[in-house]
């Protein structure tokens, strides 16, 4: 374990989708019982997949969707579970995040299962709102705020 490579690309054409796919179909089918027919929509069309492969092995993902230009929303982030607390999930969301920037967004936000959420705060997330319920699992939007992360050296 640690020979770690990412990916991405666009679209569900291609290798990075479907080792993206892979991994999301273990964690939030296998796992978490989420239907599959739910678990892929149309956004996956368009969005941008990225996998952490450890010695070519896909381990990790997320994808990004944009709506508007400015608003990216991250999606799907997801790690096999002999890989979690590792920093997987971790340098999926920093190439996200990597990618939105470039891309122009000014809004990157998530909505993060409520579990999670001291996670995505050490990413660099702030919860907004109240908790609200997707496939019968408790979320919470989160948004991204770099001043509150390892950007601002703290």
């Amino acid at each position: 374990m640690g020979d770690y490579t990412i990916k991405i690309a666009c679209g569900t054409g291609g290798e990075v989708f479907a080792d993206a796919y892979t991994v999301r179909t273990k964690v939030f089918v296998g796992e978490q019982g989420i239907p599959a027919q739910v678990e892929r929509d149309e956004l996956d069309e368009t969005a941008r997949h990225v996998v952490l492969y450890d010695g070519g092995v896909p381990v990790a993902c997320g994808r990004l969707t944009t709506s508007d230009g400015v608003s990216s929303k991250l999606g799907r982030i997801a790690t096999l579970k002999t890989y979690r607390r590792m920093g997987c999930a971790t340098r999926v969301c920093e190439a996200l995040i990597a990618t939105a920037k470039e891309e122009g967004a000014t809004d990157i936000y998530l909505n993060a299962q409520t579990y999670a959420t001291a996670f995505y705060k050490a990413v660099g997330f702030v919860a907004v709102g109240g908790v609200f319920y997707e496939e019968n699992i408790p979320h919470i939007k989160m948004v991204y705020k770099p001043t509150t992360h390892r950007e601002r050296g703290t």
